[in-house]
């Protein structure tokens, strides 16, 4: 499995910086947008690293 992390730092449906996971194959190419994970952390680095830490706990 291969999983894309997709960062916005402001949008519209929320407001609020949001990290996100997908499913995707090996060139990128995202099979569904419904979210694995998600982090409202406040920057992309701290977001990244908990949306990681929760794929790894699956």
């Amino acid at each position: 499995m291969h999983v894309l992390l997709s960062y916005a730092p402001c949008p519209m449906d929320t407001g609020r910086p949001e990290t996100m996971a997908f499913i995707c194959d090996k060139g990128g190419m995202v099979f569904s947008w419904t979210e694995l994970r998600v982090s409202y952390a406040p920057d992309h680095e701290t977001g990244m690293a908990e949306c990681i830490e929760m794929l790894e706990a699956m």
